[in-house]
């Protein structure tokens, strides 16, 4: 599936932040494979690569970015204070059991803290809502298959063959918080669609 850098979606912006829609397979920093990047994207728009946090290439979703140095340094206090929420949409293998929880165990020796709670359920995989309080690299693939869960499509820690049943993890930055106001993004048409299509053949059996 090609995706182009063209298709980030601006959702609002002011003079110093611009917060973004990414779409799945692009990458959020330059990649040595030459694919499209918010980075290129930032710096072509706004002449300052303003990345101040990462989605993986194959993650959907809102991001926040700055339009310049002084901005960049005000939501990397906002990050470190805790007034920047992130809250995401997976779709796990297996049927969890537990309304919701937490993940604590370290990642890379650092902590990591990733709270979800579960949405709806199906025969053999469950839809949950997923809040980081840390940011660590992979933290919501790693902590959710350790558990034994593993996301939908996710080829590195998840079940072999699982990216052959969907073309990347599910999973998707559905929530910003920033300072008190709240953006949203709606589940994109790949993941919709594999949710309707479990709904089909949960209703058939």
């Amino acid at each position: 599936m090609k995706t182009k850098a063209a298709e980030i979606k601006i959702i609002d912006e002011s003079d110093d932040i611009v917060v973004i829609e990414k779409p799945a397979l692009i990458d959020s920093q330059n990649s040595r494979e030459g694919r499209p990047s918010v980075v290129d994207w930032l710096t072509r728009r706004y002449g300052f690569a303003g990345l101040m946090h990462r989605l993986d290439f194959g993650t959907s979703g809102l991001m926040v970015c700055a339009k310049n140095p002084d901005a960049a340094r005000g939501i990397t206090r906002a990050f470190a204070g805790g007034t920047i929420g992130k809250t995401y949409l997976a779709i796990i293998f297996g049927r969890m059991k537990k309304d919701g929880g937490e993940f604590s165990s370290p990642i890379e020796e650092k902590p990591a803290l990733t709270r979800f709670r579960v949405l709806e359920r199906f025969s053999n995989a469950t839809l949950v809502e997923v809040e980081l309080l840390t940011g660590r690299k992979h933290q919501i693939r790693r902590h959710f298959a350790e558990a034994g869960f593993p996301l939908v499509g996710d080829h590195l820690y998840g079940k072999k063959g699982s990216d052959r049943l969907f073309h990347r993890p599910a999973l998707h930055a559905c929530k910003l918080v920033i300072s008190g106001k709240t953006y949203r993004s709606e589940l994109p048409a790949d993941l919709a669609e594999l949710l309707a299509r479990w709904k089909r053949e949960q209703q058939r059996e």
